[in-house]
């Protein structure tokens, strides 16, 4: 059997103390992973062990057919009791050559010659029979030792050792994915839901496995129940509207209109602060980040904005900086900047221009943003439509008096550790 699997028992998977190579806050994505992980890993180590035993029980059965096929051979002569009947026959013949010429005496040499007879007859099949045991045996011998390659034999569906060393590697890349998946978990936990799950085995072996997939399961029991718990809430944040009651907008009036005038052609930076001041709820977190425009109200005497038609074929293309995150550790980082090349119109409905997934997932919303739009408006026909003013190009420009920052949020559930009565079956 190859050494590495030999060693499979003395496996040992572990992080370093301060390692995280997955994303904390992508939660939802690691606890499906981590279910995922965890079968795989059990499923490679049945296999694992599995081969073991065939592997084990296929050298051991070679190495006592090779030290007992020369006995069992040997028995079987033995049993034609070749020699006692040679030793027999010959006693017989003795006995032929020294009786009489008496009638008594003729009849026994005749029951004596019949015997020996017979039994050289014995002893020639006995001889036969030695010499087809014999070969019987070195076929058999023969048909072992091929088989026995076939064990050894690197690439050979008999070759048990090393398919378990195969599968071991696997095991150990499965392994190592999933105490990583199990670390973003629990500092996930952590930073989102300001507790802490049960320590997880920071250190993964054959034999561990199992307590690594009780805790596993624990945890994600522990997740959903904790999901069953969050409010969500879709809330529309004007950045230029006075909707902030005494905090007045995210950006005041006059320097959103200053950014659009002063951009002069060039992208259009638009640096603002969403603060924990008690309008949302200080655990919100976000699940979706849209974004739509707003521009001059021009009603008819009907209500109908006579803008909107035109309005409604202009699309913009932005980048927003999302603020800055607290790890476990205390440190701040900032996650990937947030593209929507779709932005329209705010109106009724939801907005076109929306991201979702690894970029936004779980992003605390409190602390400085910034929306940084292109300057150039993707229009209906081919001219150009400026969003900022450009010399001679006013004419041309999109009207933008506001942009609408849309914000799918939730407030996440309680953990509640599961009973001690329940961790213990």
């Amino acid at each position: 059997m190859p050494a590495a699997f030999l060693n499979a028992d003395k496996l040992s998977i572990r992080l370093a103390d301060s390692t995280l190579e997955y994303e904390p806050l992508l939660l939802a994505r690691h606890a499906s992973r981590l279910a995922e992980l965890v079968d795989k890993c059990l499923a490679l180590r049945k296999d694992i062990r599995e081969l073991e035993v065939l592997s084990v029980k296929s050298l051991t059965d070679y190495e006592l057919f090779e030290s007992t096929s020369g006995l069992d051979e040997q028995l079987e002569v033995l049993r034609l009791q070749t020699n006692s009947k040679n030793v027999e026959a010959s006693g017989f013949e003795k006995a032929i050559a020294i009786f009489g010429d008496t009638s008594v005496e003729k009849g026994l040499t005749e029951i004596s010659r019949g015997k020996q007879l017979g039994l050289q007859a014995d002893v020639d099949d006995c001889t036969k029979m030695e010499k087809l045991i014999t070969q019987r045996w070195a076929n058999l011998r023969q048909y072992q030792e091929a088989y026995h390659a076939r064990y050894t034999e690197p690439g050979n569906a008999h070759n048990f050792g090393q398919r378990a060393e195969l599968l071991l590697r696997v095991l150990i890349v499965q392994m190592h994915e999933a105490v990583a998946r199990a670390a973003a978990i629990s500092s996930g936990v952590h930073v989102i839901y300001g507790q802490a799950l049960e320590e997880f085995p920071h250190e993964l072996t054959m034999q561990s496995l199992d307590d690594f997939a009780l805790w596993a399961l624990r945890a994600l029991r522990e997740l959903g129940r904790a999901a069953d718990d969050e409010e969500s809430a879709e809330i529309v944040l004007p950045l230029v509207q006075p909707w902030f009651g005494p905090n007045g907008s995210l950006i005041d009036m006059q320097t959103f209109k200053d950014a659009i005038s002063g951009a002069k052609g060039k992208p259009i930076s638009l640096p603002f602060e969403i603060r924990d001041d008690g309008m949302l709820d200080a655990r919100t977190r976000i699940r979706a980040i849209s974004l739509s425009f707003g521009n001059e109200y021009n009603p008819s005497s009907s209500g109908i904005d006579r803008n909107q038609t035109t309005d409604a074929f202009s699309r913009m293309f932005v980048k927003i900086t999302t603020p800055e995150q607290i790890a476990e550790d205390g440190t701040s980082y900032r996650r990937s900047p947030v593209v929507l090349g779709n932005v329209c119109l705010h109106a009724a409905g939801s907005p076109l221009a929306t991201a979702d997934g690894a970029t936004v997932e779980n992003l605390r919303p409190f602390g400085k943003w910034t929306v940084d739009v292109h300057p150039l408006a993707v229009w209906k026909d081919s001219s150009i439509k400026t969003v900022s003013a450009n010399r001679d190009d006013e004419a041309k420009m999109l009207e933008v008096r506001d942009f609408k920052l849309t914000l799918r949020t939730y407030v996440p559930g309680k953990i509640v550790p599961l009973p001690k009565l329940l961790q213990s079956q």
